[in-house]
């Protein structure tokens, strides 16, 4: 698509890693990741430098308008173009983009491209018209200066002049929770009730290492604001995954927009130089946050899927829009992801996938109780010292094995307190009074992840 001298290209890219997995890469068609069912992908680019770093993505429940926002607070709208390609419809290019710079209150672009992101660093989108999200209002949630804004799209397109949200504006308490590069990146709007809101990273998450457990947990908050008045809910963060998007669920039928929702996927990230890129897909259902609002217990989303650099064509996503099924299918739903190029097209990728999910995939959530963490079972990994038994056996023989014993009784006597070895005792701490110490009741926590 080209618009005045700039064009956007886009490619055909699979899930699969080709470059690390070779020939043992299924078909195109056939490639899955977790419950989502792999229905295909594109990779952007552009010869404009104000083109990438999408950090967030809406699509209509049509499945052919998007809109996207980039982390320099630019605006990019577009036409989706899809193929019927055997059974699943098959996202196949990007037409008719526009793009241009959100405003500020004194009606300035916005844009950093030559300068600082502490006024322009935009991360979330939600719409008040899930079914036309070009026609109504746009909220846009900002981190560093940590806010969010309200723009009449609908009525004035890219010339748009903000409004600040009340509870939620610059300055504000509320999400100035949020660490700084750690922000309200997940928003979505539930209409009469509000916008839930939550932070990447709260200030102050308190990451602790699980003993016997490969990854760490933390709790992270989030809020439904309506009206300036607000109300708190927390959250299960696992691996140190940031939460940075939020997208309803539809209820399927003839109107999914009159039917509510059935609750929210969520979008958790993750990338060092070690793993590369980790992404993780969960769902949450509205009964578990209408629990956590009135009771007080910790939203513990269930695993739709996981994506990550070992076995696929993954970048940094950032943006996740849910589309209902009636299009894709009465029981399924279209999960569509973006992800964000940093600006960096020779080493990262603005990436377009798509998925169709179906709804007896989705499992339940929990919400755990803030005062008791207890044991996780998980009777089906080894133990380390009896990996390191077989493995210095093999290496070194009976010399090794009297020192691995020892090692192992060593190992063995400082986790006594553990009742069996497949145990994993997980305990979190918080800054908080009401999260000084966190147990969750048996098999709480006994998600494989």
């Amino acid at each position: 698509s080209q618009i005045g001298g700039w064009q956007v290209n886009a490619s055909k890219v699979e899930l699969c890693n080709r470059l690390l997995l070779g020939n043992s890469c299924p078909p195109a068609s056939l490639q899955t990741a977790g419950a989502l069912v792999f229905t295909g992908g594109l990779h952007l680019s552009s010869n404009s430098t104000n083109f990438g770093g999408l950090s967030a993505l809406l699509l209509s429940y049509s499945g052919s308008d998007l809109l996207a926002v980039s982390d320099r607070a630019w605006l990019l709208v577009g036409k989706l173009e899809w193929k019927q390609v055997g059974e699943e419809l098959s996202v196949d290019g990007l037409t008719d983009v526009r793009m241009g710079p959100l405003l500020g209150l004194h009606s300035r672009p916005l844009d950093s491209s030559g300068g600082s992101k502490e006024w322009s660093d935009s991360e979330s989108l939600a719409v008040s018209d899930t079914s036309h999200p070009l026609d109504g209002q746009i909220f846009v949630s900002f981190e560093r200066k940590h806010r969010v804004w309200q723009y009449p799209f609908g009525a004035e397109g890219f010339g748009a002049i903000p409004s600040s949200v009340q509870g939620l504006d610059a300055g504000n308490s509320l999400i100035g929770q949020c660490e700084n590069n750690g922000g309200a990146e997940a928003m979505e709007s539930l209409g009469d009730e509000g916008l839930m809101v939550f932070c990447e990273y709260p200030v102050e998450g308190a990451w602790k290492r699980v003993y016997g457990h490969p990854e760490e947990v933390g709790v992270g908050i989030g809020w439904l604001v309506k009206d300036g008045s607000s109300r708190s809910f927390s959250y299960l963060q696992r691996g140190r995954l940031g939460l940075v998007a939020l997208s309803k669920v539809p209820s399927v039928g003839a109107d999914p927009a009159a039917s509510g929702h059935l609750g929210f996927l969520i979008l958790e990230r993750f990338w060092s130089r070690e793993t590369g890129n980790i992404i993780r897909i969960r769902f949450l259902s509205k009964f578990s946050l209408t629990s956590a609002i009135e009771q007080g217990c910790v939203l513990q989303a269930s695993l739709v899927a996981e994506l990550n650099t070992s076995q696929h064509y993954v970048d940094n996503f950032e943006g996740l829009s849910v589309v209902p099924g009636v299009w894709a299918g009465e029981e399924n739903l279209l999960v569509a992801l973006v992800s964000d190029d940093n600006f960096n097209s020779k080493s990262q990728r603005t990436l377009l996938y798509t998925f169709r999910l179906p709804l007896t995939a989705l499992q339940p959530s929990r919400c755990l109780d803030p005062l008791e963490l207890e044991e996780i079972e998980d009777s089906t990994s080894l133990h380390v010292s009896e990996v390191a038994f077989v493995v210095v056996f093999m290496l070194v023989g009976v010399p090794g094995v009297v020192v691995t014993l020892c090692v192992t009784v060593f190992v063995y006597c400082g986790t006594l307190h553990r009742p069996d070895r497949s145990a994993t005792l997980l305990r979190v701490f918080r800054g908080e009074p009401r999260f000084e110490r966190m147990k969750a009741n048996e098999g709480d926590l006994s998600e494989r992840v």
